[in-house]
């Protein structure tokens, strides 16, 4: 089938973080080649989402989105449930870039899928720049689970995909949210229509009346009066007169009426709270000299980026007060030089002891990390920091491009 897939045209799949950098992508056949031609076992499975999409074969249950106009929540199925998909689900979710589109799959181990060997029943996330380029798998989703695309498009906005839930059954299926930016009032908004709307109404509105309206009376108004009417006053009155209206109007408010309306409701969003790219050294971090460096090269988008040696810790000088969020958003890039490699990012609230956030496993290619925690009443002040736990200097961990976010 690796053949078979190079006759209609397909490149290779690799992978960002898979150190066998043509065929590291295990999850379809246009990664490593395998010894037998159909299976059973190992071997037994199709391609990715960007192949599929290529390819052609599930062309009316493919989405076309553009996130900068459409949002998507919806139920994608595996390719191997393709002959009994349901009219709810779909098998491809392409995302439309300037120069790298990104292709959404849910990669369900059954049927003629059931060998795939890597993210078994994850979503999956795959780049490509055009169909006839290699592909590069860029995140395995589990249910719950988010990858974030930073600044997508130029668009200055994140664009968030996030699995909902998997059901990794025989007619499983994994429910899936894409959306540019914050949630709509907590909820994307429909994917696209498949088709066009109604068309216009086949008849026009009403016609015209038959008749028009009443003609004009058969004799003028009253007159004017006989003589002019008064002469004006030496200064003006009181009150008004008692034309045209029957009773004087109530007289102004000495106070405003209602007070004015509360603040405009501004809509839910991430808002930033802290952010380094190390461009200027430490920046909003602190650590000791030995340990922790800002070093040259290895870099993202930029030249500098932050180094952590041994038992270095990098921690962030503020204690920003976020009482006014209702969740926080940790996000950074990381690398290192051994995948055997990993480290911790710890959190302190309220100035107490530091907690682990989470592990952050070595890659030797940048990845993206987002660490996410929702808040209570009890919580004013967070902190956090980066903490390596390597037994020597040679395989150091990079760290870069760091947002710390809050929601409200």
């Amino acid at each position: 089938m690796h053949g078979v897939g190079h006759n209609f045209g397909l490149s290779l799949s690799s992978d960002t973080t898979d150190p066998i950098v043509a065929f590291g992508d295990r999850s379809g056949m246009m990664g490593i080649s395998y010894s037998v031609d159909d299976g059973p076992g190992r071997a037994k499975m199709c391609f990715n989402a960007a192949k599929s999409y290529t390819i052609g074969w599930y062309s009316d249950k493919t989405v076309d989105l553009d996130p900068a106009t459409s949002s998507f929540t919806g139920r994608l199925a595996g390719v191997g449930k393709y002959p009994t998909i349901a009219a709810n689900e779909d098998v491809v979710l392409k995302l439309t870039h300037s120069s790298t589109d990104y292709f959404v799959g849910y990669n369900h181990a059954v049927g003629a899928h059931e060998g795939t060997n890597e993210a078994i029943n994850q979503v999956t996330v795959v780049s490509q720049v055009s169909t006839d380029e290699v592909s590069f798998l860029v995140a395995r989703l589990s249910a719950g689970q988010s990858h974030i695309i930073s600044n997508f498009d130029g668009s200055e906005d994140d664009l968030t995909i996030n699995v909902v839930s998997i059901d990794t059954s025989a007619t499983g299926y994994a429910d899936v949210q894409v959306y540019l930016g914050a949630l709509n009032n907590g909820t994307p908004t429909s994917s696209p229509t498949s088709g066009r709307t109604s068309a216009p109404t086949s008849d026009p509105t009403s016609a015209p009346t038959f008749q028009p309206t009443s003609g004009p009376t058969s004799r003028p108004t009253s007159g004017p009066t006989s003589e002019p009417t008064s002469i004006p006053s030496s200064i003006p009155s009181v009150s008004p007169t008692s034309t045209p209206s029957l009773a004087p109007t109530a007289a102004p408010t000495d106070s405003p009426a209602s007070p004015p309306s509360s603040a405009p409701i501004l809509q839910k969003r991430w808002r930033l709270i802290v952010s380094e790219n190390f461009e200027d050294g430490l920046g909003n971090f602190i650590g000791d000299t030995r340990n922790v460096k800002v070093v040259r090269g290895g870099r993202v988008n930029r030249s500098y980026t932050l180094s952590l040696h041994k038992e270095g810790k990098a921690e962030l000088t503020s204690n920003p007060d976020v009482q006014m969020y209702e969740k926080l958003r940790l996000q950074f890039q990381s690398m290192s030089r051994a995948t055997s490699t990993f480290f911790y990012v710890e959190i302190r609230v309220n100035s107490g002891q530091w907690h682990s956030w989470g592990q952050v496993d070595g890659a030797r290619a940048w990845k993206t990390t987002t660490l996410q925690m929702n808040m209570s009443s009890a919580i004013q002040t967070v902190q956090f920091r980066f903490k390596s736990t390597l037994s020597s200097a040679q395989n150091p961990i990079f760290v870069d491009n760091v947002k710390f976010q809050g929601y409200c």
